[in-house]
């Protein structure tokens, strides 16, 4: 195994040449743009889930958790989990060795997407060849998307990595089917879901390839142990975020609390695709406009709404049940959403 893994990581002086030029290429258009973006208001002073990001990442790392005057209190440190904590972990670990410099963490960023196109290049070299590698190598050095979202305080450079990291792992399988790769597989996933929670849905997908790939070798009898294997590592990853929630809040939280919520602001009445909107945000917040430090106040204010104290978990499942309520009673007007949102993702507004 060391062995092939030597042999597919070395390089023709052409392919390294070429590889480099990607590489130059894409850190010239890394540094244009964080030049430009450090005129930008919101550069020192993010707005929206920034804010709630970079207030988490800073009270993680300093254990200062003092609320700016214009902040509602997010009640990080005594509610479960609102959103998946993978990526605030991640920035305040930048916070913690470099200092809170907003320029610093947009660096990073961009050597860790600089190090995404370079894994790229050797997965897809691996399993593609030469020339499959250096052309998703050079799309992604100049995708523009990961460019913008490496200057924002935003997950999606950590997905990406996360995401070739899931792939190779799992791929993994392909090569040699054992228990301590099927784990590992696991735990990436659950890596993943720290940062982005609904990445469990592939799980059965994954599931399903594992144990295709053991009956095709005849190992039958080892697909049981393989997914047992699969679901340990996963476990194992996600656990702590479970753990933290139940002991804070003593609430059954398996990693976050805002998926009802996400599912309720995309089909609702006045969902349009593009606003977050919540209906009656103003009856139970008091205010027209919301960002994720107000998700404390407005679980709050719906429970004054029903009459009882909720749960985080009891608010989630609520708007959950609201949402399909929706969707089942407006099946047009979701299908004809959906497919606005679908086009808005591949196209733009």
């Amino acid at each position: 195994m060391l062995q092939k893994f030597r042999n597919a990581a070395q390089l023709r002086s052409y392919e390294l040449i070429i590889l480099c030029g990607i590489l130059l290429f894409a850190f010239l258009l890394r540094i244009l743009y964080i030049n430009e973006i450090t005129q930008n208001p919101d550069f020192s002073s993010p707005i929206l889930d920034a804010s709630f990001h970079d207030y988490w990442a800073k009270g993680l790392a300093s254990g200062n958790w003092l609320v700016p005057d214009y902040y509602n209190d997010p009640m990080i440190q005594s509610i479960p989990y609102q959103k998946s904590p993978g990526y605030p972990y991640f920035l305040s670990f930048i916070y913690s060795l470099f200092g809170s410099s907003h320029l610093i963490v947009r660096i990073a960023q961009m050597v860790l997407g600089l190090a995404n196109c370079t894994l790229a290049f050797f997965f897809a070299r691996k399993w593609f060849g030469n020339t499959v590698g250096l052309i998703l190598s050079s799309f992604m050095s100049f995708y523009w998307i990961f460019i913008y979202f490496e200057g924002e305080l935003y997950a999606p450079v950590l997905l990406v990595f996360l995401s070739l990291l899931l792939i190779y792992t799992i791929s993994l399988w392909a090569e040699k089917t054992n228990f301590l790769r099927c784990t590992l597989g696991g735990f990436v996933l659950g890596l993943f879901a720290l940062v982005r929670s609904n990445v469990l849905l592939f799980w059965p997908v994954a599931a399903i390839w594992l144990s295709w790939i053991l009956s095709r070798r005849g190992n039958f009898n080892n697909i049981f142990l393989g997914l047992s294997f699969f679901a340990l590592g996963t476990v194992l990853a996600i656990s702590p975020a479970t753990i933290r929630n139940y002991v804070v809040a003593n609430e059954l939280v398996l990693i976050s609390t805002n998926g009802g919520l996400n599912l309720y602001i995309g089909n609702n009445e006045l969902s349009d695709g593009i606003k977050p909107t919540i209906p009656s945000l103003k009856e139970i917040s008091g205010s027209d406009s919301w960002t994720p430090l107000d998700y404390a106040v407005i679980v709050r204010g719906l429970g004054r709404k029903l009459g009882k104290d909720l749960e985080y978990s009891e608010a989630s499942s609520y708007w959950a049940q609201e949402a399909v309520h929706y969707i089942i009673s407006h099946p047009w007007k979701f299908l004809t959403l959906t497919l606005k949102k679908a086009g808005l993702f591949w196209g733009s507004q």
